[in-house]
C-alpha cells in the first residue's frame, strides 16, 4: 500500500519487504497470508491453493 508500518503486531516481513498484516494477501483470492504457506512469483504472493 506504500504506507508506513507502525505499531507492534501490525506488520509482517516476507519477500524481503515489510507488509501491513492486512496488506499481505494472496494476489488471486485476497486471503490473508500471515503465518501461512505462500508462494512468491515475480514479487507477488499467492496462497497455496491458488498457486497449485
Amino acid at each position: 500500500c506504500g504506507e508506513n508500518v507502525v505499531g507492534e503486531g501490525t506488520g509482517c516481513t516476507a519477500m524481503d519487504q515489510v507488509f501491513h498484516v492486512d496488506c499481505f494477501i494472496c494476489m488471486t483470492c485476497g486471503s490473508k497470508l500471515r503465518g501461512k504457506p505462500f508462494y512468491a512469483v515475480e514479487k507477488k504472493a499467492y496462497c497455496e491453493p491458488c498457486y497449485i
